[in-house]
């Protein structure tokens, strides 16, 4: 099925955390066939190599992919200043990364609940900053969260 082309997508430094699986992926794919520059990390070695590999052979530029736990601050921020370095500001960010456990219903806590919706919250938070609000690429110039 063809797709609507965006050119205003081309050339644009495109950044997706859990982007090696699932919804993640397609939206890895949608971003390279309109031309951007994706970057996009998961939390398994190797683990976007596939999706990198798919992506070289339909003809779009290799998406550079990176393991990361967006839990581990200090590593997502690494991550993010590689990518800026590779390349350029992020310009387009998706927060994507989740947890993603299977299970019945029988097998719900209260703690689990509690926890479920939310273990990415800080990260996500962290993304955003580091995108948008740094210095480097802060067009409000409010420095880092």
């Amino acid at each position: 099925m063809p797709y609507t082309h965006y050119p205003s997508l081309l050339g644009r430094t495109v950044f997706i955390s859990g982007g090696s699986s699932g919804i993640g992926a397609e939206l890895v794919r949608a971003f390279a066939a309109q031309g951007s520059r994706v970057a996009l990390c998961g939390t398994k070695p190797g683990g976007g190599d596939a999706l990198v590999a798919e992506i070289t052979a339909a003809g779009h530029a290799a998406p550079y992919y990176e393991a990361c736990d967006v839990r581990d601050i200090p590593a997502l921020q690494a991550l993010l200043a590689r990518v800026g370095a590779r390349f350029g500001p992020i310009q387009v960010l998706v927060n994507n990364a989740g947890r993603d456990d299977r299970h019945g219903l029988d097998e719900l806590t209260p703690d689990y609940w509690d926890i479920a919706p939310y273990p990415h919250s800080t990260p996500i938070r962290c993304q955003t900053c580091r995108c948008w609000l740094s210095p480097k690429n802060c067009r409000m110039r409010r420095g880092e969260c």
